[in-house]
């Protein structure tokens, strides 16, 4: 098995920018690379992974894990998974099935929802990762280190996909006031 490198954290923390900044430093040619993203992201352009800095690389849109498979070659050294928490719990089979073929995954995702609860397959992918790499944001109030994923709209659902229009990094003390203002 080759490498599995887990990036994670907050809305807002840098995840795919660091996931481009590999993808950018990887030292594989195109034809080796395969990058793919959920069809259920659909900010920003269709057939990039897209940062919230602007950043971006080219990607494909699948509705599952299993469809990286079928996108594998002879020469396919490397996958960079981006918004892995919306593929569910059978992407750390799909990834372990990749590194049996001695291809390394580089993946992001958030790892906790805006409840601060476990997002979908993340522990399960911190504890497969020979590599993690957590990353925080800036307290969208304070400034200071972020943490936590703050929904600034009511709504009930895990999976809601927004930016800046639904979505605050704050620390812990600023998210916690926050969902007690929404509950009072």
């Amino acid at each position: 098995m080759t490498s599995f490198t887990l990036i994670y954290g907050c809305m807002f923390s840098g995840k795919t920018t660091k996931l481009i900044e590999l993808y950018q430093h990887c030292g594989f040619e195109q034809e080796e690379i395969i990058v793919v993203k959920p069809v259920i992201d659909n900010r920003f352009v269709a057939d990039k992974v897209n940062s919230h800095s602007g950043l971006n690389m080219p990607g494909m849109r699948i509705k599952n894990p299993e469809q990286i498979e079928s996108y594998i070659t002879e020469s396919t050294k490397i996958i960079f998974i981006d918004e892995v928490q919306f593929f569910g719990s059978r992407v750390g089979t799909i990834i372990q099935n990749i590194l049996m073929q001695d291809i390394a995954v580089v993946a992001s995702g958030l790892d906790r929802d805006y409840l601060h609860k476990d997002f979908g397959p993340m522990p399960d992918l911190k504890r497969m990762a020979d590599k993690n790499i957590a990353l925080t944001a800036r307290c969208h109030l304070c400034n200071e280190k972020g943490t936590h994923t703050f929904r600034t709209i009511k709504n009930d659902s895990q999976i809601l996909v927004g930016h800046d229009n639904m979505y605050q990094a704050r620390c812990e003390k600023h998210w916690d006031e926050g969902m007690k203002a929404f509950t009072n």
